[in-house]
């Protein structure tokens, strides 16, 4: 029973110490983007984090504006990261569906803004 809960929170801790990491690394690069500063190409999630706060405030239009995808990436990153526990309630292959299809949106939607230089 407690290696049941254990094993996920120690995940989520991992994760939030990745993403403490990787802001750190952020802030002593001065770079907003890891890949955009270190290639100078902006990666498929550039701009995902200012939409999501922008909508969170209500401005839709920020939010189309920063990145028309940032929901889908952040339902794939939850279900691909909590897949094992969806498995016991949706089938795999759903799931793998769903990741599947929400990737090729976030690339497509990728190569549109690329095409049409609209990365913020």
């Amino acid at each position: 029973m407690k290696d049941k809960f254990l094993k996920p929170f120690l995940r989520h801790l991992l994760v939030i110490l990745i993403i403490i990491f990787y802001y750190f690394l952020l802030h002593i690069l001065e770079v907003t983007c890891l890949i955009r500063g270190t290639t100078n190409i902006p990666c498929p999630g550039c701009g995902s984090t200012r939409a999501m706060l922008a909508l969170l405030r209500g401005d839709f239009k920020g939010y189309i504006y920063y990145h028309p995808g940032a929901i889908l990436i952040l339902l794939t990153v939850f279900v691909a990261f909590h897949s094992e526990s969806l498995f016991k309630v949706i089938n795999k292959k759903t799931v793998n569906i769903f990741i599947i299809i929400n990737s090729l949106i976030i690339i497509i939607i990728y190569f549109v803004r690329l095409m049409f230089s609209i990365i913020p």
